[in-house]
């Protein structure tokens, strides 16, 4: 299973697929119905509208078996309130992806009051 994900402008942001799994890298998966969930993190996609490719395929001899363009479509919103990215920041903050990166601050020389 491999899944593409478009913004609103037709851009892929990225592919990602279930083979790369630890698991499946072993050998051919066993037949029968397989479920594959893929997790994106929270606060990893900046605001906007979002499609999804899935595609079944074979990667040792690539061959596509089944592909469903437009087989998911979702919005973000990142809110100014809880734990969202923005902040208590609400003008435009460019980019595809909006990571929450982790920050360490520390003072080097106090300024004194």
């Amino acid at each position: 299973m491999n899944l593409h994900l478009f913004n609103d402008e037709g851009t892929c942001l990225f592919v990602t697929n279930d083979f790369n799994t630890a698991m499946w890298k072993s050998g051919p998966r066993d037949r029968g119905l397989v479920r594959s969930t893929c997790v994106i993190p929270g606060n990893f996609l900046a605001e906007g509208l979002f499609t999804v490719v899935a595609a079944v395929s074979s990667y040792r001899r690539v061959t596509i078996h089944a592909m469903e363009r437009d087989a998911v479509a979702f919005t973000i919103v990142d809110r100014s309130e809880g734990d969202g990215v923005r902040g208590p920041y609400t003008g435009p903050l460019p980019g595809v992806v909006r990571p929450m990166l982790e920050w360490k601050l520390e003072t080097l020389e106090s300024g004194g009051a």
